[in-house]
């Protein structure tokens, strides 16, 4: 009996031993799991005031999608003051509201003043330039009286026989005369002599003050081979003379937002996500994690519209944003990166455009009092950021209707601009727009541009707005550096 229990207690012994080893296996990775350390990962938003809160005004459209009321863009200039000589005098014909127009236009030399019939004018109202022989100088001057800082200057002019070609712009700011930043332009050798008004747009220096008081003057000098060496039978015409500025007011959106998510970098699983509310105050983002490998998007918007987002995303591969073509002022920003979390870490964050600005640009010389408003619609593909997955296909509701409507007062301003997402691409992507030219009741004109594009591009469609008679035919013109390119594309 003695050696029976022994056995049992010894074989209970041994069993029991087994259990304990088979459990502590098992627990132990458990508990240095729940031990692990959370660390902090703080993201600072480096440019978030510079590149997103002090984005400035522009020209005013009408958004029929969220409001009523005229919303400046907040990524173009604004029209300030127009001067079209057509009342055959010269003062603004459009002056911005809280602005003043200071007379002394071309002071001291109005003897040299003449209006006459617009340049191949086929316009059926009174349509006049300024005609100046021989050209001493224009000046052309405006008190800003507030937050608004001159953007560029336009001018359509035209040469008579035997005058230069070449001329300058010099700018006076708060009355001070800046001989160091004069601008030189040469007007077209084909459209010499009086054969076509030209479009002439001078930059504006920026000013690291603010000042009060803006003018610009033009004049012409002896330059090129054809320059008349007799100034006093020098002929010039001036029409359409605009300022373009920006104001330092935000346009209201609705939704201003930074979704975030976190994935872990080797398995792809979503470990965090959230969003985080945007005020003046806000200037970083601070999560606890435990250490690994991860992933981070974060996304910042200002719309009307919400975010297109996989709301039931839980690997990186399942990851999208967009936006629908609904919004004409919606702004999304971007930024994919990786990150190591051994210690606590500070990582700044530099946002980046996840679309372009487009804008049409109308050179017509004729009335445009006809037209009342112009609907854009894109044709093909809805683009969005997939940067886990550049293959996934997001669904896209099939009673989704894109476009967009412009109703402002074309005669002042000919020009109409939107965002369209892209996401953050290496390569340049194709746009397709249909145009419909509106009268009170009807479209009377209906065209299509195209071009190819990359996100944080700047890209200008020039052209017509009433039919030329010629094809749509597209070319490109130039890339000029503004935002990491502009492109602008002329049409017919």
């Amino acid at each position: 009996m003695n050696v029976f229990n022994r056995y049992s207690k010894i074989c209970l012994l041994i069993v029991c031993s087994i259990i304990l080893s088979i459990s502590c296996v098992k627990k132990d990775p458990l508990i240095k799991e729940g031990d692990k350390e959370l660390k902090q990962i703080n993201f600072t938003f480096e440019n978030f005031e510079r590149e997103i809160q002090s984005f400035q005004s522009p020209i005013s459209t009408k958004s029929n999608q969220s409001t009523t009321k005229f919303i400046p863009h907040p990524e173009r200039s604004e029209l300030l003051m127009l001067v079209d000589f057509d009342d055959a005098t010269l003062k603004p014909s459009f002056l911005k509201k809280g602005l003043t127009y200071k007379d002394d236009f071309n002071k001291g030399t109005h003897r040299n003043l003449k209006f006459v019939p617009a340049l191949n004018s086929i316009s059926t109202s009174k349509d006049l330039n300024l005609e100046l022989s021989p050209l001493i100088s224009i000046l052309v001057h405006v008190e800003l009286g507030g937050d608004v800082v001159v953007d560029r200057v336009e001018a359509d002019i035209s040469v008579g026989e035997g005058s230069s070609r070449d001329g300058y712009a010099r700018f006076y700011f708060d009355d001070v005369m800046n001989y160091g930043e004069d601008t030189l332009f040469t007007l077209k050798a084909e459209n010499y002599p009086y054969k076509k008004m030209e479009t002439v747009e001078i930059r504006v220096p920026k000013r690291s003050k603010p000042y009060k008081k803006f003018s610009i003057y033009f004049n012409f000098q002896e330059l090129s081979a054809n320059s008349g060496k007799d100034r006093q039978y020098w002929k010039h015409r001036f029409d359409n003379l605009k300022i373009y500025g920006k104001y330092n007011t935000q346009p209201k959106y609705k939704i201003i937002g930074l979704p975030y998510y976190i994935f872990n970098k080797k398995s792809g699983e979503l470990v965090n996500k959230g969003s985080l509310t945007i005020n003046n105050t806000t200037r970083n983002l601070m999560l606890e994690l435990p250490e690994g490998t991860y992933y981070s998007a974060l996304i910042y918007n200002e719309s009307n519209e919400d975010l297109i987002l996989n709301k039931e995303v839980k690997k990186k591969d399942e990851f999208f944003v967009g936006t629908f073509f609904q919004d004409k002022h919606a702004r999304s920003f971007g930024v994919l990166d990786s990150f190591e979390l051994k210690h606590n870490l500070e990582k700044k964050i530099t946002f980046k455009r996840l679309y372009s600005l487009v804008t049409l640009d109308f050179n017509d010389f004729r009335d445009l009092s006809p037209i009342k408003k112009v609907k854009i619609k894109p044709i093909g593909k809805t683009y969005f950021w997939t940067p886990f997955n550049p293959l996934l296909d997001v669904p896209i509701p099939s009673n989704y209707r894109g476009e967009l409507e412009f109703v402002q007062n074309f005669n002042i301003n000919k020009e109409i601009s939107f965002n369209h997402f892209l996401g953050l691409t290496g390569r340049e992507l194709p746009v397709n727009y249909e145009i419909e030219v509106w009268d009170d009741t009807k479209a009377f004109r209906t065209f299509r541009l195209s071009a190819n594009v990359k996100n944080n591009v700047k890209l200008i469609f020039k052209g017509s707005l009433y039919p030329s008679g010629l094809s749509n035919k597209l070319y490109e013109i130039i890339i000029d550096e503004a935002w990491a390119g502009t492109k602008v594309v002329e049409y017919m």
